[in-house]
């Protein structure tokens, strides 16, 4: 219904593959940041439902399945990261798809797996709403289910009252709608609703909700704000590994 072939191993290797494409296109920066916005598992429990409004999911899966293959996938892309940056900052944030586990157990697991290694810092935050500090840039994360996005500036200069203050260029990241939307300057805020790498799923599609499949990956620099971005696309991956 969604217009392209899904599933857990399809999932994995677009990942994967777009991760790595990813990698060799950013500058050799000192710092990673691994921005996970959150639905990185579609369904959240032994049945394949949305946990509040429980919407039915497809699901092609056991859920023991699919949190091995969260897991997995996070720690390659970390691995990854490391190779290229001296220290990597990573956020696996909380969606509607998956209170449970991108908003509770995937952080405790990354943290866990990597609580030997210094240069892998976990973003903690007991609410919904992440920031990071990169010299005078903030970087704003919501997944965007709660707050709205013309509403974002207002909760995180209220929330990271210092941060906001000691930065001049702040950016703010949500996904959740599947398709992009940029709203320059709202509130002293530039905020960007981000797209996924997966097609539509049956509820997506008898919904008609759009979805331009793609993922990017945007370098900032500490004291000049956003400095280059780079779009992938399924069909960029597939014409690369041909």
């Amino acid at each position: 219904e969604g217009g392209s072939d899904w599933n857990l191993e399809i999932a994995e290797a677009m990942l994967v593959r777009a991760f790595e494409h990813m990698i060799a296109s950013a500058p050799a920066s000192r710092v990673g940041f691994i921005g996970q916005l959150g639905d990185f598992l579609h369904f959240d429990s032994l049945l394949a439902v949305t946990p509040t409004s429980k919407h039915v999911l497809d699901a092609s899966s056991h859920y023991k399945e699919v949190v091995r293959a969260a897991i997995r996938v996070m720690r390659r892309l970390i691995d990854f990261a490391l190779h290229k940056h001296e220290s990597v900052v990573v956020l696996a944030a909380e969606g509607n798809h998956d209170l449970i586990g991108g908003g509770v157990w995937l952080p405790e697991i990354i943290k866990a797996l990597y609580e030997n290694e210094p240069r892998v810092v976990v973003i903690d935050s007991a609410t919904p709403y992440y920031a990071y500090q990169w010299g005078v840039v903030m970087l704003a994360f919501h997944h965007g289910h709660i707050k709205k996005l013309e509403s974002l500036p207002l909760v995180f200069a209220e929330r990271y009252a210092s941060m906001w203050g000691g930065t001049t260029k702040r950016y703010a990241h949500a996904g959740h709608y599947h398709h992009e939307v940029e709203k320059k300057d709202v509130g002293g805020m530039r905020v960007t609703q981000h797209p996924t790498l997966a097609p539509n799923d049956s509820h997506s599609a008898r919904g008609g909700y759009p979805a331009n499949q793609q993922t990017s990956v945007i370098t900032y620099h500490e004291r000049f704000g956003k400095a280059g971005e780079t779009v992938v696309t399924p069909e960029m991956l597939e014409a690369f590994a041909a």
